[in-house]
């Protein structure tokens, strides 16, 4: 009697198995049916596989188009994800990202770009390489120059430079001299190219209040008023009218919120630290004008330039070529001219330059970003004549 028990226990306790083996591998499907999870996908800063179209002309590439559809897009997808980087951080504390450093005290770093070789100094720049980045530059100075224009080189430090102390002691650095320390001695000794050097600001003021977010890749609002500190004391030096403000104009409010590297791996809501909002205490006189239609990029995103114009007769007129770093100081640049375009790229926009006729052109780039061979991308248009500087 024992054993018929056992055995009818046993028969039920497979037919469960079963019919759970058959619920799990059937609730993708009946997600992608009914829609079923609401998840938001995580910030993947890409854009998903499109459904293919069925073509004659594309047929030999369907299958590989569509598991790189049904890869991106299968049922609880979103939820999934979440969990698994959920674990590997918590868990395992291991980045579920090749994009993402896990740091210490829950400081997130980003990868991309080569950016773990250049913060440890193992492909330092060769003479070669210092030469051809002076004759970009000197290239773009010169054009400018010939325009009565000014040029002036923003660099944005990687947080790793400003915040060492929170990256994994495993990542030992073989090199204390960056790419960018290269670059400046080189530019000095050789060059009348002007590069703002942000590190020594963002350094010291990191003793008054936090200037990068932890969990974000970007400076924090503190940073940012550092940085547009720096640039328009700088533009001043040219413009006096367009000298910065105080930071007691500026109203500084402190809270808890997620960066783009929480959200880049759907753990906004684990993974949070302190950010300082900067807002001006008085009214922005700038206001945005949008005469550029937007430039569409081959892999499907769509980068919008900006302008901003506010009174102001005795005020200059710029140009900034720029990326992410530069959100956060459109707000605060925008109110020291009269005219300013945000384009985002790092080559010299000629076109864009002969329309605006501006005073004084900012190329603003992130430190990692001299990692790439294509830092300052050549201009064909730009003629240097020989010995110029």
């Amino acid at each position: 009697m024992a054993e018929r028990q056992a055995s009818t226990t046993h028969r039920w306790a497979d037919r469960v198995l079963v019919a759970l083996f058959l619920l799990v591998i059937c609730l993708p499907t009946a997600d992608q049916v009914l829609r079923l999870d609401h998840t938001r996908p995580p910030e993947e800063k890409r854009v998903l596989a499109p459904l293919p179209k069925l073509q004659f002309t594309t047929i030999a590439e369907l299958p590989r188009s569509w598991e790189s559809y049904y890869n991106d897009h299968f049922g609880f997808r979103n939820r999934l994800v979440r969990l698994y980087n959920f674990l590997m951080v918590f868990w395992l504390h291991t980045s579920p990202s090749p994009q993402i450093v896990l740091g210490r005290h829950g400081f997130l770093f980003y990868a991309g770009d080569d950016a773990v070789d250049y913060y440890r100094g193992v492909r330092p720049f060769t003479h070669e390489d210092l030469v051809y980045r002076q004759r970009i530059l000197e290239e773009r100075r010169y054009w400018l120059a010939r325009r009565g224009i000014r040029f002036l080189v923003v660099v944005a430090p990687s947080k790793e430079t400003i915040y060492p102390e929170y990256m994994p002691r495993q990542l030992n650095r073989v090199s204390r001299e960056s790419r960018l320390d290269q670059l400046l001695r080189h530019l000095a000794a050789n060059s009348n190219v002007e590069v703002l050097d942000l590190r020594g600001p963002l350094r010291e003021g990191k003793r008054r209040m936090q200037v990068y977010d932890s969990t974000d890749s970007h400076w924090g609002g503190y940073g940012a008023f550092i940085a547009y500190h720096e640039i328009m004391s700088r533009v001043a030096r040219w413009y006096p009218e367009a000298k910065p403000l105080p930071l007691s104009a500026f109203q500084l409010t402190r809270c808890v919120g997620a960066g783009d590297l929480s959200r880049e791996i759907g753990l906004e809501q684990f993974l949070q630290g302190e950010h300082i909002r900067v807002t001006p205490r008085a009214s922005r006189p700038a206001r945005k004008r949008n005469p550029y239609p937007p430039i569409r990029l081959p892999d499907g995103w769509k980068l919008m330039p900006m302008v901003e114009e506010r009174p102001g007769a005795g005020l200059p007129r710029a140009v900034m070529f720029r990326d992410s770093f530069a959100v956060s100081l459109i707000p605060l640049l925008s109110e020291h001219f009269r005219r300013i375009t945000y384009l985002t790229e790092y080559r010299l926009d000629v076109l864009a330059i002969e329309f605006e006729h501006p005073d004084v052109v900012i190329l603003e780039i992130a430190e990692r970003r001299l990692m790439l061979p294509d830092t300052f991308p050549s201009n064909a248009p730009v003629v240097r004549r020989a010995g110029e500087k």
